[in-house]
């Protein structure tokens, strides 16, 4: 197998939490050195977001920290220390990348902003993700990821017509961001190789997620009209899509189109001479008699059975899957997807993969650290501090 494309690159992880944590996690597994500097005592502020191992709450446990931080190094530093920021400063020395999500103005008011990291070293790659940018009026206002999915757009575009908008599930804007990032520190990297000189990525996560709101341009921009929120309807669909109950108790979507592969699979032949269905706005003005034809086929069969029948009339049904149907579906499992990572709080557990995938080249699937567990690996075989420096260092608070 291939050498990982990122080895020997080497990368400070000042970030927390879910964005910075996401693209710094790409880079570690495609090889890249991750060093993930935490807050002493108390480290990323994901450590103590659950869920955690077995429901007992735990730092070394929170299945969000174990997840987002698999193949990294920890160290603990305190940078707001001046001894800490002379620390951190020994490091980007000797980095490549640097990669942070504090607010807008706090690298710079600790005086480790970028045009001072860069006569350190001008060939590093400083990545800065934050809520709105670090310019603007908007630059130091506060956001969650409910926030910047709502002010985006995007979230007036999600859910039913006839109630209220919906937000996507889980950190949807702060895992899009950390991709994004990811994307741009490549990007920094590949101009580095040509030009010989470092960059400063700067990464919006409002931006992001407005860079996201792509068909609600086009319909503004080209219609003057403001996107209706169309629940599970889908134009590829034939005009709409909806979830039909299944044998086992589940559920599946079912597309309309093309029409006679339907008929076909219902077994309803007289359907074709209905004059009620003949055109897809006859199909939409009388959905409701459709879906009791549709219904009452999905009701005498399983999830699965009802999706290879469907693909096998060239149909885009599918399953409504739950996280437990991922675990065990043959195409992940075919494909090696997902991948057991040993840790020793909470011994092998399954994690989702890569979903990109480079020929023979080799993806780095290690395990999340514990809190300040490389210190010494990073203090004295770097930086060529004694062991006797850290227990110092250590009492004072500064790791």
């Amino acid at each position: 197998m291939a050498e990982a494309v990122l080895a020997g690159l080497k990368v400070l992880d000042l970030s927390s939490h879910v964005a910075g944590p996401y693209c710094t996690k790409l880079l570690a597994e495609w090889g890249a050195e991750v060093i993930k500097v935490e807050r002493p005592g108390a480290g990323d502020g994901a450590r103590r977001i659950g869920p955690f191992y077995h429901d007992t709450p735990d730092p070394e446990a929170s299945g969000l920290f174990l997840y987002l931080n698999t193949g990294k190094k920890s160290i603990t530093l305190d940078i707001k220390s001046e001894t800490g920021r002379t620390l951190l400063k020994g490091l980007v020395g000797t980095a490549d990348v640097l990669v942070e999500s504090f607010s807008s103005e706090v690298m710079d008011d600790l005086g480790l902003g970028y045009p001072t990291l860069e006569k350190i070293n001008p060939r590093l790659v400083m990545t800065s993700i934050s809520n709105f940018g670090r310019s603007g009026p908007y630059r130091d206002y506060k956001a969650t990821d409910i926030v910047t999915f709502a002010m985006s757009g995007l979230m007036s575009q999600v859910g039913d017509p006839d109630r209220p908008p919906l937000k996507l599930p889980g950190p949807w804007t702060r895992y899009t961001a950390g991709a994004h990032a990811f994307a741009g520190t490549m990007v920094a990297l590949l101009h580095r190789e040509i030009m010989e000189e470092g960059q400063h990525v700067e990464v919006s996560m409002f931006e992001v997620a407005a860079s996201h709101t792509y068909t609600a341009y086009v319909q503004y921009t080209y219609l003057g009209a403001q996107p209706i929120r169309q629940g599970n309807s889908s134009a590829q669909a034939g005009g709409r899509s909806r979830l039909h109950p299944t044998k086992d108790g589940g559920q599946v979507t079912v597309a309309l189109a093309p029409w006679g592969n339907l008929v076909e699979l219902l077994g309803e032949p007289e359907l074709l001479e209905d004059p009620r269905f003949a055109t897809p706005e006859g199909r939409l003005e009388h959905g409701r008699e459709l879906d009791s034809h549709v219904s009452a086929y999905t009701r005498e069969h399983t999830k699965e059975e009802l999706f290879q029948a469907a693909q096998a009339q060239r149909l885009t049904w599918a399953p409504i899957n739950t996280v437990a149907d991922l675990f065990s579906s043959p195409q992940l499992t075919s494909r090696d997807f997902f991948k057991e990572i040993d840790h020793p709080t909470t011994g092998p557990l399954r994690y989702p993969g890569s979903p990109a995938k480079l020929g023979d080249t080799l993806i780095h699937y290690g395990r999340a650290p514990l809190l300040g567990e490389h210190n010494e690996e990073v203090y004295c075989g770097r930086l060529g501090y004694a062991k006797s420096d850290l227990v110092r260092l250590r009492e004072a608070g500064v790791i």
